[in-house]
């Protein structure tokens, strides 16, 4: 299951690594646990790309930390490269409000940011496909420089749908 959300991310850190010239990547930090996906260090470390890791979780909060998000996003060099998920954030479930996610393009733009969406769950976080697939929309018409890794093949499995 993990197999093909990792080879479409892979792929997508690939294209940006050859096309992108960042050397620069960041992506989500749950506190108490070193990294979010371990597997998403591991890919970028691959191609060549320096990770950092930028505050997404808050424990007191129990939800997203939108302002140390915006903060990474603000104070990261210039066309640094951000893995975001676009729903059902993997593994905290939170996501940010339509709101955040336009404040997030807009400090994207603003940095010439790239961004990377993990699209594994899309339908999970809301049970509707088209509502979860808002963030990456909204990035599109907005023209966000980005990449993203759409896996069927998770949903599948947790619908008991595919194979193992």
């Amino acid at each position: 299951m993990k197999k093909w959300s990792i080879s479409a991310t892979r792929l997508g850190v690939r294209v940006i690594a050859n096309g992108f010239s960042s050397s620069l990547g960041w992506n989500a930090h749950k506190e108490g646990s070193p990294r979010c996906t371990a597997n998403h260090f591991a890919i970028f470390e691959n191609v060549g790309i320096k990770q950092r890791t930028y505050p997404y979780y808050d424990p007191k909060t129990i939800g997203l930390d939108f302002g140390g998000l915006i903060a990474s996003l603000e104070n990261a060099p210039e066309r640094s490269v951000f893995l975001l998920h676009a729903c059902a954030h993997n593994p905290t479930g939170v996501d940010p409000t339509e709101e955040q996610w336009e404040t997030i393009a807009r400090v994207i733009l603003a940095k010439k940011h790239y961004a990377i969406f993990d699209s594994a769950y899309q339908g999970f976080a809301s049970g509707d496909l088209d509502r979860d697939a808002k963030a990456v929309r909204y990035f599109v018409s907005q023209g966000v420089p980005m990449v993203v890794c759409q896996v069927r093949g998770c949903r599948l499995i947790y619908l008991g749908l595919g194979g193992s």
